[in-house]
């Protein structure tokens, strides 16, 4: 059996990071990497941020739903499982309680594509799911289709989760897709209209972030 070590101490570091930019607190959040078509690994239940250690983090088989190593995975473990089987592009996952994003899931209409980094790395628009209790498979197969277009969803009166094709590309997710709520909140308590990128702009910006390179 292989054990993810590498893998692992990147969820850990990844985890102090996702703390360290206030985007969880406590316990609240979790993350996971997907490391085989059946297999990932995810935060455990429980354990704060900073005491987080690599051997830790559950190794689940997303067939049998059975830990195989490590300690009992996060209560949201069905959240992302569902959102794995429905987006194959995505690898890593986080899921935030951050202040902004949590405010709109009490208001309950998705963000349009605000900013440029917004419409790249998530899509045209953050869709809102409808409420279900955390930890349920209702609120899985709620959240899960929004990712056939989108990478990420703010989850009613809950909070938000965002994927990548690495961890630090979901990390950068949930950071813009909380700079995206912050200016949206700002926009509804001054009286201004919100108006985002056309459909077609975003739709052009998602493409060629895709396709960009580095130039030499």
């Amino acid at each position: 059996m292989i054990n993810y070590r590498k893998e692992r101490r990147c969820l850990v570091r990844t985890a102090l990071q996702l703390w360290e930019r206030g985007l969880v607190q406590g316990t609240w959040g979790n993350i996971s990497l997907r490391v085989g078509e059946d297999l990932l690994l995810i935060t455990p239940s429980g354990v704060e941020y900073t005491s987080l250690r690599p051997g830790d983090i559950s190794l689940v088989n997303m067939e049998s739903d059975k830990c195989i190593k490590g300690m009992k995975p996060s209560s949201e473990y069905k959240l992302h499982k569902e959102i794995y089987l429905t987006a194959g592009d995505l690898k890593a996952l986080i899921h935030t309680h951050s202040q902004a994003l949590s405010a709109v899931s009490l208001i309950g209409t998705p963000i349009p594509p605000l900013t440029e980094d917004q419409a790249m790395i998530i899509g045209e628009t953050i869709p809102v799911s409808p409420y279900a209790l955390p930890g349920t498979t209702e609120l899985a197969c709620q959240a899960a289709p929004f990712f056939k277009k989108s990478w990420g969803c703010i989850l009613s009166h809950h909070g938000y989760i965002g994927g990548g094709r690495s961890l630090q590309e979901a990390l950068f997710n949930c950071s813009v897709a909380e700079k995206s709520a912050s200016i949206y909140l700002s926009l509804l308590s001054a009286g201004k209209e919100v108006k985002g990128l056309s459909s077609e702009d975003a739709a052009f910006l998602r493409e060629s972030y895709f396709h960009y390179r580095q130039k030499e």
